[in-house]
């Protein structure tokens, strides 16, 4: 009678433990269907962004920007500058330059600051809130990843309309920011 009981508990723990799996395979699934990537081979990145998303590219002098335009009304946009580094700098020096230019402008308040990782690279992010002193345009939250790899410095950017920072955060940035990737010689 016990060994049966266990029998039945372990049927309906492999059932729920199946229908788990049988989501989040459907769920992974149909995201990536809603996603579309952009690759530069230039710069060796590609990332993955929503496919009803405007795209924006602008060339610049020793590198460039690619912007993703997403839900207007929410102010959100994942923008990534890429340049070629002229001179030798850390990655720590340039975050710590940014951080000061940041601290010294009022506009920008609840300056936040870690170190993570991006592509399996060592990456440092800050993340601050800009007041514009405008009737016109909300309160913005940008997380800004930056990235140096081989010679080249990377900046993520995510940006919302404050009040909107977190839901765009779980709807989007995460799954963009997880696929970024370098691109390898084989790609």
């Amino acid at each position: 009678n016990g060994t049966i009981a266990k029998e039945k508990k372990m049927k309906k723990v492999l059932k729920s433990l199946l229908l788990g799996i049988f989501i989040l395979i459907f769920a992974t699934a149909s995201q990536a269907q809603n996603y579309t990537s952009y690759v530069n081979e230039k710069f060796n990145f590609k990332i993955m962004y929503p496919k009803q998303w405007m795209i924006q590219r602008i060339p610049a002098k020793e590198g460039m920007i690619v912007s993703f335009v997403g839900p207007v009304s929410k102010y959100i946009t994942v923008s990534i500058m890429v340049s070629k580094l002229n001179q030798p700098i850390t990655l720590k020096e340039y975050t710590d330059a940014v951080l000061f230019t940041l601290k010294s402008l009022a506009i920008n308040t609840d300056i936040q600051q870690e170190k993570t990782t991006v592509a399996n690279e060592a990456a440092f992010s800050i993340t601050h809130t800009t007041a514009f002193n405008s009737p016109v345009l909300p309160p913005m939250t940008s997380r800004v990843f930056y990235i140096i790899h081989k010679g080249i410095f990377y900046q993520i950017t995510l940006t919302a309309n404050k009040s909107f920072f977190s839901q765009a955060e779980e709807e989007y940035f995460n799954q963009v920011l997880k696929n970024f990737t370098f691109l390898t010689k084989k790609e």
